[in-house]
């Protein structure tokens, strides 16, 4: 599934479950991300399934704490995504279906299930 499609039918859920079947190697050296991210995260992937593709806005309330708090190695493709659906919430379709915003939002959300085991986790009062 393409990130676009999930900002316009709000499947983040599923796109994290395919994310799940990629999802990096843990036995790399990267740093587990703060508690922040990882509870932005949670929020996310528990609302956006809820929100339709005219709800683009609050797709972005989701994603700006991600952004904000994102782990270095994934800062960039945090703040890629973020700009790709303040764009789309713009009206500006020209970032639908590129394949360097579907890359950065890939690696973003492994990092996110990879880092934060989303999965595995009880809800943000439980991290």
């Amino acid at each position: 599934m393409h990130w676009s499609g999930i900002a316009r039918s709000g499947w983040a859920a599923m796109a994290l479950i395919v994310a799940t079947l990629t999802a990096c190697d843990r036995s790399d050296d990267r740093a587990r991300p703060s508690r922040a991210f990882c509870e932005a995260a949670y929020e996310y992937d528990d609302q956006v399934a809820r929100l339709g593709p005219e709800r683009v806005d609050e797709q972005i309330e989701l994603v700006e704490p991600i952004a904000a708090h994102a782990p270095a190695d994934v800062k960039a493709d945090a703040e890629i995504f973020l700009d790709a659906l303040r764009r789309v919430g713009d009206g500006d379709d020209s970032v639908v279906d590129d394949p360097d915003i579907e890359a950065a939002y890939e690696r973003l959300h492994r990092r996110a299930i990879d880092g934060c085991g989303l999965f595995d986790q009880e809800p943000p009062g439980g991290l």
